[in-house]
C-alpha cells in the first residue's frame, strides 16, 4: 500500500495510505468521495441497489458537550443517503485500549444524531471500519471479521 515519489533531489520517497495524514487526505476529504464510495462497497460487500451511490464527509472531530468529556478526532466521518454513517479508522500500530477507543468512537458516532425528539428507534444503522495493520484478535479463517452489537439491526 505504498507509493514511490521521486523529488527534485533524486531522494526517493515512499508514501503509504497506512500513515493517518495520508489516508485521511485520500479517504477523508470531499473530492475524493468517490475512491470512499468505493471502498465502503468493496469492505461491505454490497452489490446492486444495496451499494453506496452517494456520501457526506462528515467532521472526523467529536466535540466535547461538557467540561469533562473528552475530545476526539475520527480517520474518516461520513454518512450516506439513507442516514446510515461511517467511521473508517488506519491504525497501524498495536495499542491494548484499540478495542475500547474504537467502541467509544462507534457509540459516539451512532449517538451523534439522537437530537431532541428523536426516538431511540428511528435512530439510523452506524457502521465502523477498522483496518489494522496487524492481528487484533485470533480467530480463524478470515481477516475480515464482522462484530453486530446484538440484533440491533
Amino acid at each position: 500500500m505504498g507509493t514511490m515519489i521521486t523529488d527534485t533531489a533524486n531522494d526517493q520517497l515512499t508514501i503509504s495510505l497506512r500513515n493517518d495524514i495520508i489516508f485521511k487526505y485520500v479517504f477523508g476529504h470531499e473530492k475524493n468521495e468517490k475512491i470512499l464510495i468505493s471502498l465502503l462497497n468493496a469492505i461491505l460487500n454490497l452489490e446492486g441497489d444495496q451499494r453506496i451511490t452517494s456520501l457526506k464527509i462528515l467532521n472526523p472531530m467529536n466535540l466535547k458537550e461538557y467540561l469533562k468529556d473528552k475530545f476526539s478526532t475520527l480517520d474518516v466521518k461520513a454518512s450516506d443517503s439513507t442516514g446510515k454513517r461511517y467511521n473508517i479508522e488506519m491504525q497501524v500500530k498495536s495499542y491494548s485500549s484499540y478495542i475500547a477507543r474504537v467502541i467509544y468512537y462507534h457509540d459516539r458516532l451512532f449517538t451523534g444524531e439522537l437530537k431532541k425528539g428523536v426516538h431511540f428507534e428511528n435512530l439510523k444503522k452506524s457502521i465502523s471500519i477498522s483496518i489494522l495493520n496487524y492481528i487484533l484478535l485470533r480467530e480463524e479463517g478470515d481477516l475480515h471479521n464482522i462484530y453486530r452489537y446484538g440484533n440491533m439491526y
